[in-house]
């Protein structure tokens, strides 16, 4: 209740409550994937595998509406690592190879279907003229879909991984997996509802996509300038974004900023009072909105791509919040939370209230309406009148 609360009056909702933007489509379906992964992890269930192929359905969706969420799509295998507990192990019909083994092969053969019927778009989406068509770059090594493969090599192997942590039969591991499959798949076919050869492109090229809108400096690094120019650009995004979280060396309109500033602590905390877990699962969400975040530095960081990383902040906050119950009790826990609260209205209000007293009309959207919604003319701007 109280991440929720927490999230909802976050600074990217607050920016996304005011204006139009693809990123909270996109972010939310994706939220809520991880939601659907943490609950089906730390509880096993006969029907795990269907809730891990709505969790894959949900991504692709998202990927669908922006594809700037790949890159929380991409930590999501990380992120679930340490959510599991001692309930997570595999329920009996998992353990009895008679029953499971048929139940894998039938989630393998619906993933398969699933690969038929979306095999034209991915033909599509891997179209090697098509895509320099699109004047798109290749990411890696020249080539395109490298790390396509990558994050699938990196989803089972991390699967595997928990599978072994957490005590996961191999028949649930491998149903898992192709429920995986066929919800992403089925997911997509989606894209055929308002059938677009670009949209497919960018969809399956979703970084080469983004690369299309990166600075000059981005595109210069990866197109060719060398391994230690990317590597000084994501360090210097990582620079950007820790002097955005302390606030005093790089001010942010973003309340989660100060919630920040009692993750770190709590962490430490709960590390060194043997709430391990709970310290190590803060630790990767905090490290993950950071590593978002540092890639959102080269486009400016903007206040609609908050939506993309609050949620793990306020979800790591939730966390510590849980494993630190006695805290209510502390006699500064009170003063303390007023000041939060209040820094938290004066910031996280401070661009809506901007946006609100802007005497500017509608009119600067007319400079990208015809690139960006070519289908949605609008009636204000002078080269969509009738």
């Amino acid at each position: 209740m109280i991440a929720t609360v927490a999230f909802a009056f976050s600074g990217g909702v607050a920016v996304h409550a005011r204006i139009l933007r693809s990123e909270l489509v996109a972010a939310c379906p994706v939220i809520f994937a991880l939601l659907i992964l943490i609950g089906i992890g730390r509880r096993a269930s006969v029907a795990r595998p269907l809730g891990m192929a709505v969790a894959a359905a949900l991504c692709a969706l998202g990927l669908e509406n922006k594809v700037q969420v790949i890159l929380l799509i991409g930590a999501l295998p990380v992120l679930v690592l340490p959510f599991g507990s001692t309930e997570s192990a595999s329920v009996p019909f998992w353990r009895h190879a008679r029953i499971a083994w048929p139940a894998a092969i039938i989630a393998a053969v619906a993933a398969t279907a699933a690969a038929w019927a979306a095999w034209p778009l991915i033909a599509t989406g891997f179209d090697r003229a098509l895509i320099e068509a699109a004047q798109f770059r290749p990411l890696l090594l020249g080539r395109f879909g490298i790390y396509q493969a990558a994050l699938i090599v990196l989803i089972g192997a991390c699967m595997t991984a928990y599978a072994v942590i957490w005590r996961v039969s191999a028949a649930e591991t491998v149903a898992s997996m192709s429920a995986i499959a066929a919800g992403a798949l089925v997911a997509l076919l989606a894209l055929n509802i308002e059938y677009n050869t670009g949209n497919v492109i960018a969809v399956f090229n979703p970084l080469e996509k983004m690369l299309t809108f990166a600075d000059a400096e981005t595109a210069a690094a990866a197109g060719g300038s060398g391994l230690s120019g990317i590597l000084w650009l994501l360090l210097d995004g990582v620079a950007s974004v820790l002097a955005r979280y302390t606030f005093v060396l790089h001010t942010s309109p973003r309340p989660t900023v100060f919630l920040i500033w009692l993750i770190v602590p709590g962490i430490i905390s709960a590390w060194l009072r043997g709430e391990r877990q709970a310290a190590i699962q803060a630790l990767v969400l905090l490290l993950a909105a950071t590593g978002i975040d540092a890639l959102g530095v080269r486009r400016g960081l903007k206040s609609e791509y908050f939506i993309f990383t609050d949620p793990l902040i306020i979800l790591a906050g939730a966390i510590l919040l849980d494993s630190f119950a006695d805290l209510r009790f502390h006699q500064w826990t009170y003063p303390v939370a007023v000041v939060l609260f209040g820094l938290h209205i004066a910031v996280g209000q401070a661009e809506p209230v901007k946006y609100a007293l802007m005497r500017r009309g509608p009119e600067p959207i007319c400079e990208w309406n015809r690139h960006y919604l070519p289908l949605l003319p609008l009636p204000w701007c002078p080269a969509t009148r009738p």
